[in-house]
């Protein structure tokens, strides 16, 4: 069964500043991994829906989210990244063979 997941960005991040992403995925090690595939190392943490629940309700969080919902099927073997600068990565996905 798929739940909701959290990732956000940090407050000083380049490209999504006060955003955070919600990801559908099985458990919280598939949402990271859909997170690190979608943004690479760029983001901060990714939080279960309970614990961004909390933050939420404590006023701790005023995170917008983007637009896009997450899940597995974005994950491609090829992904592109652009950085703050307008500068486009591509990367790769190491399946360790």
């Amino acid at each position: 069964m798929t739940k909701l997941f959290y990732g956000t960005f940090g407050c000083g991040h380049p490209v999504h500043p006060g955003k955070v992403q919600v990801i559908l995925a099985n458990d919280i090690n598939e949402a990271r991994e859909i997170m690190f595939a979608m943004h690479s190392k760029y983001f901060c943490t990714v939080y279960t829906e309970a614990e961004w629940k909390y933050f939420k309700d404590a006023g701790f969080s005023k995170e917008i989210p983007l637009e896009h919902i997450a899940s597995k099927e974005d994950i491609k073997d090829t992904a592109y990244h652009t950085d703050y600068t307008g500068t486009k990565y591509e990367l790769k996905r190491d399946y360790g063979e």
